[in-house]
């Protein structure tokens, strides 16, 4: 998931783009101080289709149907008010490497963490799905979290823990609080275990 490595090369294409782009001029610096800067809108665009190619290669293709950006906040931060939608690449032949959706985002530009919230699905190269209403990617430390309730579509394992924690390219996770239905090695004349009683699941 090297989405945020590209972040910045993203709103400098948005500059040469057909998208309805709004900029604050010099002329405008007096206005400006009179407004709320936190709620100044400094970069906006619409139907955003962006492809980040490595080498020639294609590494990522994100989608937006709107963005905004607050260049003038304390902290300055983007929107992707109607959600968004990443893909990334693995090598020259295109496989997939992972994908993410959400009925929206923010990104804290300083802090470089995202968040992801409404319907929120990431599915990694594995095939391993997750899914949330909530999720955190902080890119200094390369892990993405969530707090809430958080779902993990493993194999034949679908597993529901509140709270979880794994690196960016979710392929090691710990799951808080796990719940149902697990795959498990058992002696032929028992039964196998379809829930669990342990305070955290940590994939192998």
């Amino acid at each position: 998931m090297n989405i945020v490595n590209s972040y910045n090369r993203i709103l400098v294409a948005l500059l040469f783009t057909g998208s309805a782009i709004l900029f604050i001029s010099c002329k405008d610096k007096s206005s400006l101080e009179a407004t709320n800067q936190e709620s100044t809108i400094t970069l906006q665009g619409d139907s955003i289709i962006h492809i980040d190619s490595e080498n020639g290669h294609r590494k990522l293709l994100l989608k937006a149907p709107r963005i905004e950006q607050y260049g003038l906040a304390a902290e300055p931060y983007t929107e992707f008010v109607k959600g968004v939608s990443f893909t990334t690449y693995d090598d020259t032949t295109l496989t997939v490497s992972s994908t993410l959706v959400a009925d929206y985002a923010i990104l804290l530009e300083k802090q470089q963490l995202w968040e992801a919230k409404g319907n929120v699905r990431v599915q990694n190269s594995e095939g391993r799905i997750l899914e949330t209403e909530q999720l955190f990617w902080n890119q200094k430390l390369e892990k993405i979290y969530s707090n809430v309730e958080s779902k993990i579509i493993d194999g034949g394992n679908i597993i529901i823990g509140t709270g979880f924690e794994a690196d960016q390219e979710f392929k090691d996770y710990t799951l808080r609080r796990p719940k149902g239905k697990l795959l498990v090695d058992t002696e032929p004349t028992k039964p196998s275990a379809d829930s669990t009683q342990i305070d955290t699941l940590k994939s192998k």
